[in-house]
């Protein structure tokens, strides 16, 4: 699978995640969310699954404002990702576009695209599992 793909597919994944949150009102509509959204990277393959399971579960016994603020951020996330891919994403269909014209014009241009979807999704699981320890330190020290 080209690198191109796995990107348009993780972009794609990461839009419906993101459509499906924005549609969250409520609390509980934010946890079933959590649980579709878990399902859609882990069919996927994606390591986002992971933390968004993480979320799913701790969500069940937090309260209303704390549910909705995991959406927030989750939705915060999204968006970033979204962002940070979108030029690599272009630029990907341009370098396809290249190729099809001239393979040695290609063979001169940089390739350092991959290390930035890379750092992008790394930052985007590093900031969901802070959200999840902040969420487990919440319990335990005053909310429930």
């Amino acid at each position: 699978m080209s690198t191109q793909r796995i990107s348009q597919e993780q972009r794609k994944n990461t839009q419906i995640c993101l459509d499906i949150l924005l549609q969250c009102k409520t609390g509980q509509q934010t946890i079933a969310a959590l649980d579709e959204i878990a399902q859609i990277f882990s069919a996927a393959g994606d390591p986002v699954a992971e933390s968004a399971k993480q979320a799913f579960q701790l969500s069940q016994s937090m309260d209303e404002a704390s549910v909705l603020q995991v959406r927030d951020e989750f939705i915060n996330q999204f968006r970033s990702f979204l962002a940070a891919t979108e030029s690599l994403a272009t630029t990907s269909t341009d370098r396809i576009a290249s190729e099809k014209v001239s393979p040695t014009v290609e063979s001169a241009k940089p390739k350092g695209k991959r290390g930035c979807l890379i750092s992008a999704f790394g930052i985007l699981i590093l900031v969901i599992a802070l959200i999840a320890i902040a969420a487990v330190v919440f319990l335990l020290v005053g909310g429930g």
